[in-house]
């Protein structure tokens, strides 16, 4: 994931940032990840939200889970951490609120184990519930 600078594109490594830390850029700008202008999010499958502020993440994971929809990815990793929990607890309750969702689960060891959920998106065409026939029964 890189972080661009706003006036001149140059872009920066996420993990500069880390601890709120901001870059000077060679255009004189300061360059906060924190500015939506400056992220540029690569749509590959995988979400990690430790750069982000928690009042970021229900926009975010939402808009993040559309365009991956969008370009034909129907499972994500998205990464909470391990921390306190909280985070995951509000990754989680989003999800459940998320039409387009079909289910998530916690990652298992491989695939970060707790401090990631697997999310699979419902694909186009897909039926939600059994649709019933004239006569009652489900097809």
């Amino acid at each position: 994931m890189a972080v661009k600078c706003p006036r001149c594109g140059k872009g920066y490594d996420i993990t500069l940032f880390e601890y709120g830390h901001t870059v000077a850029c060679d255009c004189g700008v300061v360059v906060d990840p924190f500015e939506s202008a400056a992220l540029d999010l690569p749509v590959e499958g995988e979400l990690d939200l430790h750069t982000f502020r928690p009042a970021e993440i229900k926009d975010l994971l939402r808009d993040y889970l559309g365009a991956c929809a969008e370009k034909g990815i129907f499972r994500i990793r998205v990464v909470h951490g391990k921390g306190s929990g909280a985070l995951l607890r509000t990754v989680h309750s989003l999800l459940k609120k998320l039409p387009e969702v079909e289910s998530f689960r916690m990652a298992r060891e491989g695939e970060g184990g707790w401090g990631a959920t697997i999310v699979d998106l419902k694909k186009p065409g897909e039926r939600s519930f059994p649709e019933k026939t004239k006569e009652g029964k489900i097809s």
